[in-house]
Parts: C-alpha cells; structure tokens; sequence
C-alpha cells in the first residue's frame, strides 16, 4: 500500500499524464464525435433572432441586446412570425 501511494506522488511530481487519463481523454472525445456526426443541420441553423419592428420598446430592444451578443439589431416593419410567433407577440410590451 505504501508502494502504491509513493508512486502515486511520484508520477505527480513527474508531470507526466496516466493512461487512465489519456483513456477517459480519448473516450470523451470520441462520445463528443459521435455526437457531432448525429446533429442534424436544421439543430444549427436559426433564423435571425435580433430582427426588431419599428415599434418595438426600448425595453424590448435592450433584452434582446442581452440575450444575444450582437451589435445591431435589425429594425423591419415585415412580420416573420413563421419562426417564432411567441417571440413576436411580446413586440409591443
């Protein structure tokens, strides 16, 4: 027992990594790649969320200015309520 944790101090002292952690390494890397080859396109794809009417409020504005980091928000008077029609019903509070 006292071999093993002298060991265990020593290979730390060392620096060098353990095949366990070059395995669990190895093994989240290969479930992240497999759940990348299962992602559909349509899960990456979003419609542009920071389009604006004109009568949108301020406070509208500023929380979509925090929900997502853009510059610019996109002021239009078409409505585009196919993509989110939840969305653009809070337009005018």
């Amino acid at each position: 027992m006292l071999s093993c944790v002298g060991a265990y101090f020593v290979s730390r002292a060392i620096g060098k990594t353990s095949m366990y952690e070059i395995t669990l390494r190895r093994n989240e890397q290969e479930q992240e790649r497999s759940r990348l080859r299962a992602t559909q396109m349509r899960e990456l794809i979003h419609s542009a969320e920071t389009v604006v009417p004109p009568n949108a409020t301020v406070a509208y504005m500023t929380r979509v200015f925090l929900e997502y980091p853009v510059k610019y928000l996109y002021v239009t008077s078409i409505c585009m309520s196919r993509t989110n029609p939840a969305r653009f019903s809070a337009w005018s509070r």
